[in-house]
């Protein structure tokens, strides 16, 4: 106490024990998957459903090709084209970064490069059809001897992407 009641003023704020000169400039507040299934089961879609349900349908053709999965390809998401080459809609959400520019700090690119890789990791993982694919299948397929090369490339980058995304930035063109 202080003459005159009161506590005395703090002549030295401690400072904060873990400043953070580099605050992330686009923070991940929920990185759970799960909540992919959340906003699906709300009929909350997303502005890049269309793409999820491209790559879904990208991926289960290419099962389909090697005999790793028996969908009927007329049947699978009827309304969405067939893009032979998943990584076509990869590159497409990787340039439509809503509110990135070239010039926009590579933390934010690596961070929303992360956001892609996740969301459709969980379309293939059952998320965007529960019990119809899996990555245990895409897995299986790639070890296969009968695999094809053209499909074990893809698949291998398909590993990469969902695995080693997070650790990549964005350089500017």
């Amino acid at each position: 106490m202080v003459p005159g009641g009161g506590d005395p003023p703090n002549p030295s704020p401690s400072p904060n024990p873990n400043p953070n000169p580099n605050p992330d400039p686009d923070p991940d507040p929920d990185p759970n998957p799960k909540s992919f299934s959340w906003f699906q089961a709300e009929d909350i879609l997303s502005v890049n459903q269309d793409a999820a349900r491209a790559f879904y349908k990208s991926v289960a053709n290419l099962l389909v090709v090697e005999k790793e999965a028996d969908y009927d390809m007329s049947q699978v998401e009827k309304e969405t084209v067939l893009i032979d080459d998943p990584f076509r809609v990869v590159t497409a959400l990787w340039e439509e970064a809503p509110g990135l520019k070239d010039d926009s700090d590579p933390r934010a690119w690596s961070n929303w490069r992360q956001r892609v890789a996740r969301f459709l990791y969980w379309a293939v993982d059952g998320g965007l059809h529960p019990g119809e694919m899996t990555l245990d299948m895409l897995i299986k397929c790639e070890r296969r001897q009968s695999c094809s090369l053209r499909a074990r490339d893809i698949l291998q980058r398909l590993f990469d992407f969902f695995i080693r995304t997070p650790h990549r930035a964005r350089t500017p063109a």
